[in-house]
């Protein structure tokens, strides 16, 4: 299989919400990223007060993309704790990828909380809620890249007995491929849940790289015309 570039493809990309989210990830980061270039090199191509305020518009934006989050989550846990419950616990990586999923909810939920202050249908403290959403999603990540570390390990260890040894270590590529980008997730949310104190561009290295990363996965794929 290959990326289709073609037009129609484009079309199917952006009817994709999560792709509109991540698209919009995208431009914050390379937006957040100018402005920062600009300060350094005291130029001024785009007036900054500008981009800070595109930047927070696709902020509120994706933040409205988080109602019905739930469903996903909700619909992979009823697949994977049957799993879990047959495996009796033993296997780890889908204990923690149910506690992964468990922890999603609870960040999407203090996201839907944040919007309802946002728009002033509900008061308290959003800095509390915008920390304690993004620790979940943190804690999220951090058990989604567990998960893929342990089905890597394990499946490095059937790999001299294997009879297809070529697809076994695509599998576990793939699994640490899944697991690397599920880390640098992990230190935007700490980011913004204040766990950790990095430099702002930096992050918005990180989120311009899995940003990108992550629509070339809902980017359509064709399959190709074998000869």
């Amino acid at each position: 299989m290959k990326q289709d570039i073609a037009l129609p493809s484009l079309t199917q990309f952006l009817l994709h919400a999560g792709a509109r989210d991540k698209s919009a990830k995208v431009a914050q980061c390379s937006l957040t990223l100018l402005n920062a270039f600009q300060k350094a090199m005291s130029l001024a191509l785009v007036d900054p007060a500008s981009l800070t305020t595109t930047v927070s518009t696709l902020g509120a934006a994706r933040l409205s993309n988080d109602w019905l989050g739930h469903i996903g989550y909700l619909n992979a846990l009823t697949k994977l704790v049957p799993k879990l419950v047959e495996s009796g616990a033993s296997q780890l990586h889908l204990l923690a990828e149910v506690l992964s999923k468990l922890s999603f909810l609870c960040y999407v939920t203090f996201q839907n909380v944040r919007w309802l202050m946002n728009v002033k249908l509900l008061s308290g403290d959003i800095t509390f809620v915008l920390r304690t959403g993004f620790k979940f999603y943190t804690l999220g990540y951090l058990l989604d890249s567990l998960s893929q570390l342990i089905q890597a390990y394990a499946m490095q260890g059937q790999l001299q007995a294997s009879g297809d040894r070529k697809a076994l270590a695509r599998a576990i590529r793939k699994c640490l491929v899944a697991a690397l980008r599920s880390f640098l997730l992990v230190l935007q949310g700490a980011q913004s849940a204040k766990l950790i104190a990095w430099n702002d561009n930096v992050i918005a290295f990180l989120g311009l790289i899995s940003g990108i990363w992550d629509c070339y996965g809902f980017w359509p794929v064709v399959e190709e015309k074998k000869e």
